[in-house]
């Protein structure tokens, strides 16, 4: 009977029977992982009929984007990671997030000429901003090289050119910049707007401490991505109400900006927009 119950007891806490199912659970796991990153093609071929389920969730304007997703995307592969057995999930969550971004940013400035999607990745909003402002020059920038290059030959976007525009999107980009690269990162693209020009970023929601950063991200959950980020770099970041003001107005370099912090709409369902305004002398 002791011993009935010692293996019992084993089993519940993961040390006995149940310690080597795991394990051979995470073994198939990790050759599943291994097997789709080999025979996976530069971009997922997701069935055909799953697209035209996701595209009928759009609306109308934008059932014409480019569907292609790169195999890099961490953006798509981190759900398809969490809701691997719901793909029609992750579809709408990848492209609504993209959607509901795009119409943010035409609902606040409807007739911007030209924009900039900063830290831009392989797409997941710019493809939207190209429907939306089907008459604006739609300039995108990203550190990876292989993002870039997905862009310009599948969404066909314009790599950033480093001149000035009428607006700015940052959206999951200053989450995760440490804290003098964020706030290095901010005033350039402060410099970068003309008057009556806007950034709008996204935060994770105010906390008390001033600035912290943590080293878990989507990308860090992922293995195989081509262009994977420096994780000292590139982190999970929370910052203070407080901080953000002062990183805005202590940079004004003669011009007046205006931040403004709205937390009635979320990009992702996690984030809040901030919109800093260079407003007309």
């Amino acid at each position: 009977m002791k011993k009935h119950i010692q293996r019992w007891l084993q089993d519940k806490i993961g040390i006995g029977q149940n310690r080597d199912q795991i394990k051979v659970l995470e073994n198939k796991i990790a050759s599943l992982s291994l097997l789709f990153e080999w025979s996976s093609e530069a971009l997922i071929q997701v069935p055909k009929g799953l697209i035209e389920k996701t595209k009928k969730t759009l609306k109308e304007e934008y059932q014409s984007i480019n569907f292609e997703i790169s195999r890099n995307d961490a953006m798509f592969r981190y759900p398809l990671q969490v809701h691997g057995a719901m793909p029609l999930k992750i579809l709408k969550e990848y492209f609504h997030t993209g959607a509901e971004a795009a119409d943010y940013i035409y609902d606040f400035a409807p007739n911007v000429k030209k924009i900039l999607d900063f830290g831009s990745g392989y797409g997941r909003v710019s493809r939207f901003l190209k429907v939306r402002f089907p008459d604006a020059e739609i300039l995108v920038s990203d550190p990876k090289k292989s993002a870039i290059g997905f862009q310009i030959e599948n969404i066909k976007t314009i790599p950033d050119d480093y001149s000035p525009v009428n607006l700015i999107f940052a959206g999951s980009v200053f989450t995760h910049l440490p804290k003098k690269l964020f706030q290095n990162s901010l005033h350039e693209l402060m410099n970068r707007l003309i008057e009556g020009g806007a950034l709008i970023l996204t935060l994770h929601p105010f906390i008390d401490n001033e600035f912290s950063i943590y080293p878990f991200t989507e990308e860090a959950a992922l293995t195989g991505l081509e262009d994977p980020m420096d994780s000292m770099v590139y982190g999970s970041v929370y910052c203070s109400k407080e901080f953000l003001e002062f990183c805005v107005y202590s940079h004004t370099q003669g011009n007046l900006f205006k931040c403004s912090i709205d937390d009635s709409s979320s990009f992702g369902g996690t984030q809040q927009y901030i919109i800093i305004e260079r407003l007309n002398r």
